[in-house]
C-alpha cells in the first residue's frame, strides 16, 4: 500500500532476492505489480500441487516463556491432526 513506498524504495537495493513487488491501492510505484491486475489474471481453478506431510503449511509466532518471539513452522502432518 501507498503508506509503505517510501520505506520499501528506501531499501529496495538490500532486497536483491525480491523479484515482483506487489502494490495496493493507487499510485502505483514503478517497477511494481498493481494487485487487483494481478487477481484479474489468477485462474479460479485450484493449483495441481500435491503436498507430503513434512511439507510445512502454516507460520505462527508465540512468545513462549521466554517472551522473544519466535517462529513455529507447522507441517501439514501436524494441521490435519488438529480438531
Amino acid at each position: 500500500g501507498e503508506e509503505f513506498t517510501d520505506s520499501i524504495e528506501s531499501i529496495r537495493p538490500q532486497l536483491s532476492t525480491i523479484k515482483d513487488y506487489i502494490f495496493a491501492g493507487r499510485n502505483l510505484p514503478k517497477d511494481m505489480t498493481a494487485y487487483e491486475d494481478m487477481i484479474s489474471r489468477a485462474s479460479s481453478e485450484p493449483p495441481e500441487i500435491q503436498f507430503n506431510d513434512e511439507d510445512g503449511c502454516a507460520l505462527y509466532f508465540t512468545s513462549g516463556t521466554t517472551g522473544v518471539p519466535k517462529p513455529i513452522l507447522l507441517t501439514t502432518k501436524i494441521l490435519n491432526a488438529l480438531p
